[in-house]
């Protein structure tokens, strides 16, 4: 151990930098990123510490402790976990300005995850070491593929009993598809949990060893050579890092054909090709640390502005003139928030051009036009007030009246625009584009007096407008008023800021989940309605409209679709455009499915297609389309009603169930999952057979072994490894209702052994027994 310490005794250096929130770059060095990942798996940590190696902060954030910058909130201090997306921009290496986003990583606070991904240019995915791939780390995976955004993974809590560097590595093939790039290896001292010390620089062959007696803030790293013990692992991280890039980058299948040395291509071509296959979303870059014990940050934050995209790369990616968007203002409204002090604030992020106070904005979705009448930059809940947001910064917009998440905005139009500006905003009307789910639960939200409602509802429309994914309805059948989100905590949560941040006084209801109803497959309506009328000066006013009411072809989708009108109604030339009708329109109909014909729930899984549409005489005909959509949509579903009682279902939320066990308990597990829970069993695989997804790739893969830096190649007595690597996995899907506190449940069948993970699945029929049971319920 003493010449293990010997070598890395010839350089120390102590790296932090000292920063201001005044930060000023190029657009080329700008890099606008954000934090996913599961629950646990220490986002919040890695984001102190960077802004404490940035200087930003003058003392290392603790989530324990409370006193973290980015989880500023009450809520979140309180439950350890991050609830709101948070930003905050810092500098790193002089030059460089990061603007970063906290995400949440409990289920219950995708749609946060979501919107932010809408706005960013590329991720960190942080992996627990000893859980690998979990159900959210593929949930919001999926968000950032889906939108084409590059991601860096950073395997956190190497330091943790359990963790085992490889086994990660190849969930990540297995369970997500990915092709990696090992840019770090862990090093350890010897084999206890707390001898994670520092990581291997694969690129650059150097290896740093963090100084876990310098106050433990991590500013003081020794750097030195590879240790011998470790060498052989270089060499093949190495290997098969230049291979990997060879495949996809021909200046280095060059430098490796003329010697055929892995280890003689140069640091300065490989990280050039790292950065080009990582934006191109060929390979994945994976590095290693523990964010606790302030290991592997200061490389994070190098590899973000080495590897990930500026909001340039950005621009091209989408086929867009990099000259144009330099000039055209195009900006995406990512959420909206309501502050005592300042109003509306709208979060911002800048694509093309300068956003300047006093400018006006046109809202693409609705049409308005805004003035900008305060800017700010974000430091997460400090708010520094500005003239102007230059193109790829994430801010705030003040005053906005009318912004909505995912709202584009551009400025307003005058003379001479050219068709470019309209082009830019259609590419990002479509990239920035935000899908806000369905609500899984709910309950009842009553106001103690008749005189606490109207406040309440006040209320209820700001929380609405800032998380679209919470709804408020009023139940027809009991005259009650329903608050519907994501899970229990999600509803928790916003209950909590009624009453604490509103001062509401009310009270929750039992938490059920939110049901829906459903047309039958087959089912379909033909159904024409009409207003006639006379105005003040006897102007004659008639419409009509024919609506097609059907069930949608993927049986149980949890969406409704509308058709739009290929030609405008005649009548209405001059007067609104196609767009604005059938806005008004899908506006008015799917209001009419808001209460459906069996319990007055929302319906799902219907198409609704006009097939003729006559107005005339109305000079403002938008709220009269949103009638007559509505009223049509209200006839066909009581007409489809009356003629076949058993035309519509009721429909419940089903979760799937993914259980890790002994073997023992499995017989124990599944007699209650089907028993008591109406569950079904899908799959009983060996754990091992379930991180090996069927990927050509993998046996090609480079996994790294077992315990980086155990000599001894041996594995400490007692070692277990992580859950995820247990002898049985269990697949099944269950009811929603049938779930809550399952987690309680499961840990007295397993004696505590199981580890279960809840996604949500889609909805499915309610079972005859069930719909009494449902119907007693809310009666």
């Amino acid at each position: 151990m003493k010449r293990f310490m010997k070598r890395y005794s010839k350089l120390q250096l102590c790296i932090r930098r000292f920063a201001s929130n005044s930060v000023s770059c190029t657009t080329e060095k700008i890099r606008n990123v954000g934090i996913v990942a599961h629950v646990d798996a220490g986002k919040t940590t890695v984001v102190e510490r960077m802004l404490y190696f940035s200087g930003y902060t003058k003392q290392l954030g603790n989530v324990d402790s409370g006193n973290t910058v980015m989880d500023y909130l009450r809520r979140e201090r309180q439950r350890g976990i991050t609830i709101n997306a948070a930003a905050i921009t810092f500098p790193w290496n002089e030059d460089y300005r990061i603007n970063l986003i906290d995400t949440p990583g409990h289920a219950d606070f995708s749609f946060e995850v979501e919107r932010s991904i809408a706005v960013l240019d590329g991720t960190v995915t942080l992996l627990d070491a000893g859980a690998g791939v979990e159900i959210q780390t593929k949930a919001v995976w999926a968000q950032a593929a889906a939108r084409n955004i590059p991601s860096i993974m950073f395997v956190n809590k190497l330091d943790k009993a359990g963790a085992n560097f490889g086994q990660v590595i190849h969930s990540i093939h297995s369970k997500l598809n990915a092709k990696t790039m090992v840019l770090q290896l862990p090093i350890y001292r010897n084999v206890d949990e707390s001898s994670f010390c520092g990581i291997v620089d694969v690129v650059n062959a150097k290896a740093y060893i963090w100084d876990r007696n310098s106050g433990n803030d991590g500013t003081v790293v020794n750097i030195g050579d590879v240790p011998e013990a470790m060498r052989g692992e270089y060499e093949r991280a190495r290997s098969a890092l230049v291979l990997s890039l060879a495949d996809c980058d021909e200046s280095i299948c060059d430098a490796y054909l003329e010697n055929e040395n892995a280890l003689a291509v140069h640091p300065v071509q490989l990280r050039s090709a790292i950065r080009s296959a990582t934006v191109s979303q060929k390979l994945v870059p994976v590095l290693c640390g523990s964010a606790l014990h302030s290991i592997g940050v200061q490389p994070l934050m190098d590899s973000i502005v080495n590897y990930l995209p500026s909001p340039i790369d950005r621009i091209r990616s989408l086929k867009l003139n990099v000259q144009d968007s330099m000039q055209m203002l195009c900006a995406s409204v990512f959420k909206v928030v309501h502050s005592p002090e300042r109003g509306i604030l709208a979060y911002v992020r800048i694509h093309t051009g300068t956003l300047r106070r006093g400018m006006r904005l046109l809202n693409t979705r609705s049409g308005d036009s805004e003035r900008v009448m305060r800017l700010y930059r974000v430091f997460a809940d400090v708010l520094d007030e500005t003239d102007q947001l230059e193109l790829g910064t994430v801010g705030i917009v003040g005053g906005g009246k009318h912004f909505s998440t995912g709202d584009v905005l551009i400025s307003a139009p005058s003379r001479g625009c050219g068709p470019d500006l309209n082009l830019s905003a259609e590419v990002f009307q479509q990239s920035c584009r935000v899908n806000i789910p369905e609500p899984m639960c709910m309950a009842t939200l009553l106001p103690k007096t008749v005189k606490d409602e109207k406040p309440m509802l006040k209320a209820l429309e700001c929380i609405t407008r800032e998380d679209p994914s919470i709804r408020y309805i009023r139940d027809e059948g009991t005259d009650e008023w329903l608050l519907q989100g994501l899970g229990e905590m999600h509803l928790e949560i916003t209950f909590d800021r009624l009453v604490q941040d509103f001062g509401v006084n009310a009270e929750l209801g039992k938490v059920r989940v939110a049901l829906k109803e459903a047309p039958v497959q087959g089912t379909s309506i033909d159904t024409t309605y009409s207003l006639f009328d006379e105005d003040s000066d006897n102007q004659i006013q008639k419409a009509s409209i024919t609506l097609v009411l059907s069930a949608r072809e993927t049986a149980h989708d949890s969406s409704c679709s509308f058709e739009n009108l290929k030609e405008l109604p005649a009548g209405l030339k001059d007067i609104i455009t196609l767009k604005q009708v059938n806005e008004a329109l899908k506006t008015g109909a799917f209001g009419g499915l808001f209460h459906g014909p069996l319990m007055g729930l929302p319906l799902q899984n219907v198409q609704l297609s006009v097939r003729s549409c006559v107005i005339e005489g109305f000079p403002e005909p938008y709220p009269v389309l949103c009638q007559l959509a509505f009223k049509v949509t209200k006839k066909a579903l009581n007409e489809l009603y009356q003629a076949n009682r058993n035309a519509f279902l009721l429909m419940e939320p089903y979760m799937k169930v993914h259980i890790q066990v002994s073997e023992q308990y499995v017989g124990t597990i599944i007699k209650d999952l089907v028993g008591k829970r109406g569950g079904t069993v899908e799959q009983i695989l060996d754990a091992k057979i379930t991180t090996e997804a069927s990927n050509p790739d993998l046996q090609d893969a480079y996994i790294p072994s077992q315990r980086l830096g155990n000599t001894h190649g041996q594995l400490p007595n007692g070692f277990n490894p992580p859950h995820m690597f247990r002898d049985k996995h269990i697949i099944a899907k269950a009811p929603m209702q049938l779930l809550f506190n399952y987690s309680s449940v499961l840990r007295r069948l397993s004696a505590g052994q199981a580890v279960c993970r809840l996604e949500k699945d889609t909805f499915a029929p309610v079972t005859h027994d069930r719909e009494r049971y449902f119907r007693e319920e809310i009666n």
